[in-house]
């Protein structure tokens, strides 16, 4: 298990959501209205396209092609046309305000 140093913990407010990278693979790292932080791809499992940003609310991402939506907190395909869940990643905050993504997929 590696972890990569991807953000500031400042960066990232609540209820928002930014893009990151993790071995030039596109992250979406996101932290809810609670204050919570998540890592998910940013490549929606139905067509490949990226989520962006301005897509997640609350604990949903929304692919703006098609409409599919997932859960950050599990990757689940909660509407169609995804049934695949997306990759999401383990995070971590550090002792010195940094916020890091595990290399591993869970």
């Amino acid at each position: 298990m590696s972890w990569y140093r991807v953000a500031e913990n400042g960066d990232v407010p609540a209820g928002t959501a930014v893009t990151v990278s993790v071995d030039d693979e596109p992250l979406l790292l996101c932290r809810t209205a609670d204050g919570e932080l998540y890592a998910v791809e940013d490549r929606c499992s139905h067509d490949g396209s990226p989520f962006g940003a301005d897509a997640v609310e609350g604990q949903v991402l929304t692919c703006p092609r098609h409409g599919a939506q997932f859960n950050v907190t599990t990757g689940a395909a909660l509407r169609m046309p995804a049934v695949t869940p997306i990759e999401t990643r383990r995070v971590r905050l550090t002792d010195d305000g940094g916020i890091e993504v595990d290399g591993e997929d869970d």
